[in-house]
Formats: C-alpha cells, sequence, structure tokens
C-alpha cells in the first residue's frame, strides 16, 4: 500500500510553537510514529507552507498513490488585539 501524506502550512512548527498548548510532538516524530506503526505501508510526506505546492505536489503525484492520499492542515485563527 502506498499513501501520500501532505502536511499543510505551519504544521512544520509542531513540538516549536507554543510547546505549553501544542505539546512537544513534532511533526518528523508524527511521521515516524506512522512508519513505524504501519511498517506494511509505504509513506510519502510532502510538507509545505504554500498551498500551491501541496496541490502541485498532489498533482504531480496523484496516479503513483493507488491506494491513496491524505491532506493536513491546520484551522486558521486570528490573534484578538487592541484596535485604535
Amino acid at each position: 500500500m502506498k499513501l501520500l501524506i501532505l502536511n499543510g502550512p505551519n504544521l512544520n512548527l509542531l513540538g516549536a510553537r507554543e510547546p505549553e498548548t501544542y505539546g512537544t510532538t513534532t511533526l518528523a516524530d508524527i511521521e515516524n510514529m506512522l512508519t513505524e506503526r504501519f511498517s506494511e505501508v509505504s509513506f510519502t510526506f510532502f510538507q509545505s507552507n504554500h498551498e500551491g505546492d501541496l496541490i502541485d505536489r498532489w498533482y504531480a503525484r496523484r496516479h503513483r498513490y493507488e491506494s491513496g492520499w491524505f491532506y493536513a492542515h491546520v484551522r486558521r485563527t486570528q490573534g484578538r488585539g487592541d484596535v485604535r
């Protein structure tokens, strides 16, 4: 089984950005956990902060992954600030 895992914007900051809120597990840690847990699967991982790069990667490789693909993204949030 072959799977393409596309990791979207800001996931490269896992483990470093606000670890008290999001924890210390990094994207590489998650990729290693998946690879170890599902050793029968051939994973290809790709991360980009540019959604166009993710789409280009999917289009270029979509026929190579008969078993499927997965796009992991994060919800966009806006901070609150004092507007004057």
